[in-house]
């Protein structure tokens, strides 16, 4: 299992909604309703949901999309990255 969501970060960084199971890692990844969203872990019944919810509402599904790929690159691009490397070692 993947500790913190790097597929997830991905198919943001490219532009696809993300839709996750709420655990550990992923919540770090994710932020509902900004770049992907969240369906309940081990339920397929919440997963389904979800996911026709993004596949009937075509427009929202691009408009999640775009912010999702906004977001990333806000949060996770190397430059961003390193620059809090940065400040945590400053701290030291």
């Amino acid at each position: 299992m993947e500790g913190f969501g790097i597929a997830d970060i991905e198919a943001a960084a490219a532009g696809r909604p993300v839709v996750a199971a709420r655990l550990e890692g992923l919540e770090e990844a994710l932020s509902e309703g900004e770049n992907g969203r969240f369906a309940e872990s081990g339920n397929a019944e919440s997963f389904k949901k979800v996911i026709l919810s993004l596949l009937q509402n075509p427009e929202g599904r691009r408009t999640l999309g775009h912010q999702a790929q906004n977001y990333t690159r806000a949060h996770f691009s190397w430059e961003y990255l390193a620059q809090k490397y940065i400040e945590a070692l400053e701290r030291v």
